[in-house]
């Protein structure tokens, strides 16, 4: 409804060696502000630990305006990153995190069933957006890294918590995202 224009901010701190990051979510007819950040621990970890760096990337809103799609890219400071998606509820102030698991586990047994086993192979999951304009169902796109002929895995949707992986398109124009939020350029 571009009642609600989100950024995310990332700074970096020399002592205690870390970046850490935050979305500001701004109310255009109010102009005031709020200040959103992701629960504090990660895999039973408190966020900031030296050396590490968390940064937010909003990615879309729901098409109703009050859930939105957040990715999160969280590691060690050079070294490899690992992307976590959340969903965060502008009414309920309430970020949920959408577990890969069931959708990782699903996705090697499809492959597998065909003859590509895909355990210790790197491959990846980048979410798109939301599936159809149904808030209820997130999609992601799966593939290898390295551009290979069969690198693409198929276009997947989950629920906002991770449940019920369901393969959207195996072909990687076979289905299209819609897009909700409206992209501003800086000033």
């Amino acid at each position: 409804n571009r009642q609600i224009r989100v950024w995310a901010v990332a700074a970096y701190e020399a002592a205690p060696h870390l970046v850490r990051s935050w979305l500001v979510l701004r109310d255009e007819p109010t102009s005031r502000e709020l200040i959103a950040l992701p629960p504090g621990t990660w895999h039973g970890q408190p966020r900031g630990q030296p050396g590490s760096f968390s940064v937010l990337c909003p990615v879309d809103w729901s098409s109703d305006s009050r859930l939105l799609l957040v990715e999160e890219l969280v590691g060690v400071m050079n070294s490899e990153f690992s992307p976590v998606t959340w969903t965060y509820d502008t009414g309920q102030r309430r970020w949920t995190l959408i577990d890969s698991s069931e959708l990782r586990r699903a996705l090697e047994a499809y492959w597998k069933a065909r003859g590509t086993d895909l355990h210790g192979i790197g491959w990846e999951l980048d979410v798109l957006g939301w599936a159809g304009g149904d808030a209820g169902r997130v999609v992601f796109k799966a593939y290898t890294p390295h551009n290979t002929p069969g690198s693409f895995l198929g276009l997947w949707s989950v629920t906002r918590t991770g449940r019920s992986p369901r393969l959207v398109s195996r072909d990687e124009s076979g289905f299209t995202v819609r897009r909700f939020g409206v992209t501003v350029e800086p000033r």
